[in-house]
């Protein structure tokens, strides 16, 4: 943990009459101030508790490593402080510590709010246990957060996008001769396409959690915050588990149902191999797309195609409340209804005017007519 500018520990606190005595060398005192304190905890003791709780809770050990980093800039600035004597002011510092850009001049302002979510959750922790008398950073506040239906920075892709998608990672069939190799893409992207599940649930979905024999087959997957939820299998997604199971993609049941380039059966698996196997069949496709991109294109063709459902859809997406399913609905709606003025026309007769006076220029081959700018966007 080096980079980091070391605080010098907070004074101690000498009690009524005792000036200039150490706060420590006088036991009686500590009851008279905090009957609930009687030890010290420092910020790196905090941390390890409360990474001990998410895990109780149920968060995943990749969430707890992120919660980690954060935390131990908090325990390298101040490492021989008890929390309960870090000012306001110190605290702040360290807030400002973790928002700040490191690899980019500044921070997108929903990564800021979600770091300043975090620290507040901390303290806020630390509160609740008793471990602080005030919970230093009640009243801060971040950026305002995005509306999730209007944030047009959420990357989408179209069905005819996934179908490229799917094209692409089907290639391998005939590319490679090893059984995982041949599979690992188009399980990876039929998984995701036809299940809308989250990344940390197919990276860690097992041969075992398949159950072709039922009626209909099902995939049981384990959701955010540990649920189990028990999914039937479209039918071409079923075959093509078949078809691989056949193919000898898969030894043993424990072996993960997106194999993995080297062997292993570790208890967690690092959601990040499905994120990029994503990314390396979008950039080959041609479509900007990720994880999430993907499970809200599931949901979106579930809700055109079952409008009706929504609470079921709820439940095999896994919210918790029903609010962020429709979050899916009305974003569909909005971009429909965004699309409706395309065809609008006033009749006023500049259409003609305005390609006459702009003619385009003369094609070469498949280039395009308009000039591009430096950033790839026409002009």
């Amino acid at each position: 943990m080096t980079g980091h500018v070391i605080d010098p520990a907070p004074p101690k606190r000498p009690g009524p009459g005792t000036e200039g005595a150490s706060f420590h060398a006088a036991p009686d005192l500590v009851t008279d101030l905090w009957p609930s304190r009687r030890f010290i905890v420092t910020p790196a003791d905090a941390a390890d508790r409360y990474l001990a709780f998410l895990g109780r809770r149920g968060r995943s050990r990749r969430t707890r490593d992120r919660y980690r980093t954060y935390l131990d800039v908090l325990a390298d600035m101040f490492p021989y402080a008890d929390v309960e004597d870090l000012t306001g002011q110190q605290w702040m510092r360290w807030v400002d510590r973790i928002t700040a850009g490191v690899r980019k001049p500044d921070l997108d302002p929903e990564t800021v709010a979600q770091r300043m979510s975090l620290a507040k959750t901390f303290t806020g922790w630390l509160r609740a246990e008793g471990l602080v008398q005030v919970d230093p950073l009640e009243r801060l506040q971040g950026p305002p957060r995005k509306n999730a239906v209007e944030n047009d920075a959420v990357v989408s892709v179209s069905s005819e996008e996934v179908r490229r998608m799917l094209a692409v990672a089907r290639r391998d069939l005939g590319l490679h001769t090893g059984p995982a190799d041949r599979y690992r893409k188009l399980l990876c992207l039929m998984l995701l396409a036809y299940t809308g599940s989250r990344r940390s649930a197919v990276a860690n979905a097992r041969i075992e959690d398949v159950d072709l024999m039922a009626d209909p087959p099902t995939l049981t997957l384990t959701e955010k915050g540990g649920k189990r939820i028990r999914k039937p299998l479209n039918p071409n997604l079923a075959a093509l588990i078949r078809e691989a199971g056949l193919a000898g993609v898969w030894n043993e049941p424990k072996d993960y149902l997106v194999p993995a380039r080297k062997q292993t059966w570790a208890a967690e698996r690092d959601s990040r191999v499905i994120w990029r196997l994503v990314k390396e069949v979008a950039e080959d496709a041609g479509v900007r797309a990720h994880v999430h991109a993907l499970r809200a294109a599931f949901a979106v063709l579930f809700l055109e195609t079952k409008p009706d459902h929504v609470v079921a859809l709820k439940d095999y997406l896994g919210h918790s409340r029903l609010e962020t399913t429709l979050i899916y609905l009305r974003r569909m709606n909005r971009q429909k209804g965004m699309e409706t003025v395309a065809d609008l026309d006033w009749n006023e007769g500049l259409s003609g005017f305005v390609f006459e006076s702009f003619p385009a220029a003369e094609k070469e081959g498949f280039e395009p007519s308009f000039e591009a700018s430096p950033d790839g966007e026409q002009k």
